[in-house]
C-alpha cells in the first residue's frame, strides 16, 4: 500500500507540472558533503525519481595549519563505490576562510597548482570526467584581490587536470548585495548560496539559516548580477550551541534522540534545549548551561524561493539542495525526500 501511495504522489507531481509552464531548472541537483560518497540502490531510485542529473562533490577541505603556517588539504573523499553511471559530477573544494587572510599571492599561486594536483588525482583514480569544478569561499573586501588572482591561476591549473571545463564559484547573499565592495569572481558562473541569512551570533533571531521573506530583500541584487547564478537551497536542519549567550558551535543536524534525553537537556521552548551537564556527543562539547537552538526548514517556503527566482535574468538552469542525507532530510522538512519532488518542478 505504502509504495502505491508514494508512486501516486510521483505520479501526480509530474502531471501537475505538465499544467503550469516548464519549469525553468532543467538540472536538478544536490551537494554531497559526506566523506564516503557510496550511493546505495535506494538513493539512486530516489535521484532517478526526482530527475536529478548532477552531483556536487566535495573532494576536500583546505584550512590553514598554524603550526606549518601553510594550507593543507583535509578530509578527503573517500569512494565506497564507483560513480553513477549518467550522473554529472561536480567536484568542489571548500576553502575556509581565514586560508587567504593568511597566506601572500605567491603562495596563493602555489596553492592553486597543489588544489588542481591533488584534485587531478582524485578524478583520475575514481575515472571521472569533469565538466564543472566549484570552489567554494566566503571571500569579503579585504580578501577579495588575493581570491581573484587564486581563481585566475586555478582556472589555468583546472585545464591540465580537467581539459575543457568551466570554473563555477559559490556566491553569498552578501556578495550579491554589496557586489561594488566584494567584486564579482573570475568565472564562468555562480552557486548562489540562499541561507545563513540572518545575523547567527544573535539567540532570540528566528530563521537565521533560511527566511523567503529575507530572500525576498535581495531578488532586486540577484536579478541584476552580472553572473549566471545556479540556485543552491537547504534543506537541513541546522543546531546553534550558545554559550552565555556567545555562539560556540554550529552544528548540520543533530540527533533528537539526544536533545529529547530528559537526563541530558531541559527543553525551555520551540527548538530550544538546555544542557544540564558537562558531556561529549560525537566529536561535540556541551557544557552545563550551553543552549541548543533547533532549525529545520519549512518545505513550502523553499517551494516559495524557487518561484520567486527561477526566471530571473541571472537565474542559471541548475537548482541544487544542500545537501543529500536521506536522514536529515526528513528530519528538517517532517516530509519523505520523496517530497522534494514539488520543489524540483514547481
Amino acid at each position: 500500500m505504502r509504495k502505491i501511495l508514494i508512486a501516486a504522489i510521483i505520479v501526480l507531481v509530474v502531471f501537475c507540472g505538465c499544467a503550469k509552464p516548464a519549469p525553468h531548472f532543467t538540472n536538478h541537483a544536490f551537494y554531497y558533503w559526506k566523506t564516503i560518497f557510496k550511493i546505495s540502490a535506494d538513493e539512486r531510485a530516489m535521484f532517478d525519481s526526482l530527475r536529478v542529473n548532477k552531483l556536487y562533490l566535495r573532494l576536500y577541505d583546505v584550512v590553514y595549519d598554524d603550526v606549518k603556517k601553510q594550507p593543507v588539504p583535509v578530509s578527503p573523499v573517500s569512494f565506497g563505490a564507483p560513480h553513477i553511471d549518467g550522473m554529472e559530477i561536480v567536484p568542489v573544494v571548500f576553502i575556509r576562510q581565514d586560508v587567504m587572510k593568511n597566506i601572500s599571492d605567491k603562495e596563493a599561486k602555489a596553492l592553486a597548482a597543489n588544489m588542481a594536483g591533488l584534485a587531478g588525482s582524485i578524478l583520475e583514480r575514481n575515472r571521472i570526467q569533469a565538466g564543472e569544478f566549484q570552489l567554494d569561499y566566503d571571500w569579503t573586501p579585504s580578501t577579495r584581490e588575493r581570491y581573484f588572482n587564486f581563481i585566475e591561476s586555478f582556472r589555468k591549473e583546472l585545464q591540465s587536470v580537467c581539459p575543457g571545463a568551466v570554473l563555477s564559484a559559490t556566491v553569498r547573499l552578501h556578495q550579491v548585495k554589496y557586489k561594488k565592495a566584494t567584486g564579482v569572481p573570475p568565472v564562468s558562473k555562480g552557486m548562489l548560496m540562499a541561507y545563513n541569512m540572518k545575523e547567527i551570533r544573535d539567540l532570540t533571531k528566528e530563521d537565521t539559516v533560511f527566511d523567503v521573506e529575507e530572500l525576498a530583500k535581495y531578488a532586486q541584487s540577484i536579478n541584476s548580477y552580472p553572473l549566471k547564478l545556479d540556485l543552491a537551497l537547504p534543506v537541513f536542519p541546522s543546531c546553534f550551541i550558545y554559550d552565555n549567550g556567545q555562539i560556540k558551535t554550529i552544528l548540520t543536524g543533530l540527533d533528537k534522540a539526544l536533545l529529547n534525553d530528559t537526563a541530558k537537556f531541559k527543553r525551555t521552548g520551540e527548538g530550544f534545549y538546555v544542557a544540564k551537564g558537562c558531556f561529549r556527543h560525537k566529536g561535540t562539547e556541551f557544557s552545563v548551561g550551553d543552549t541548543v537552538k533547533l532549525e529545520n526548514v519549512n518545505i513550502n517556503d523553499i517551494k516559495k524561493a524557487v518561484q520567486l527566482l527561477n526566471r530571473g535574468k541571472s537565474t542559471g538552469d541548475t537548482l541544487c539542495l544542500f545537501h543529500f542525507d536521506t536522514g536529515l532530510i526528513e528530519e528538517a522538512t517532517g516530509e519523505k525526500v520523496i517530497s522534494l519532488g514539488s520543489v524540483f518542478n514547481n
